[in-house]
């Protein structure tokens, strides 16, 4: 087995972005799921792959702990990305729906705040996006509702690449 691979399925774009700034930290190569084999993947010690989050659920999650299941002594390391800002209580939804999957079962979750990129949506996820966010919004203060109006109609990119260091510490942390 080689050393490390990204393995990332991206929708908009934003977890791309994450999976090569991943990739380039650790000095190895991000591929998109849908050329993750089986026997590719069994050449790698680590395997690290990303997805969105998508109601609630990291997307694909499932297929890709399928395919890299069953190789002793690999190390598998999870990332999702989405909206919801590092301290919502969101993200412990996402991180506790992580260790209840019993395919989780030893493998270290992180989270990478992103956004959401509107203009990357198809058009009925971009509807049901803009929908979420004004009914959000009917709860929110008047200064807060703009801005999630504002967030709803054009979007927005929260990635950062320091969201990536706990990741890339604990991978490197492997050997």
């Amino acid at each position: 087995m080689g050393n490390k691979i990204v393995v990332y399925k991206s929708n908009t774009g934003l977890t791309k972005k994450y999976a090569e700034w991943i990739a380039a930290a650790l000095d190895c190569e991000a591929i998109p799921l849908k050329q993750a084999t089986r026997s590719r993947l069994a050449e790698f010690a680590t395997v690290i792959f990303g997805g969105p989050i998508h109601a609630s659920r990291l997307q694909n999650l499932n297929r890709f702990l399928r395919l890299a299941a069953g190789q002793a002594g690999r190390q598998l390391v999870v990332f999702a990305t989405g909206a919801a800002p590092m301290g919502d209580p969101m993200v412990k939804q996402y991180q506790d729906f992580a260790e209840r999957n019993p395919l989780m079962k030893g493998i270290p979750f992180f989270y990478c705040e992103s956004g959401i990129n509107l203009q990357a949506m198809h058009g009925l996820m971009r509807l049901m996006m803009k929908q979420i966010a004004a009914a959000q919004a009917k709860q929110l203060d008047s200064t807060q509702a703009e801005e999630a109006r504002q967030k709803a109609e054009n979007g927005f990119d929260n990635s950062n690449q320091a969201n990536i260091q706990p990741l890339v510490d604990y991978v490197r942390g492997l050997g």
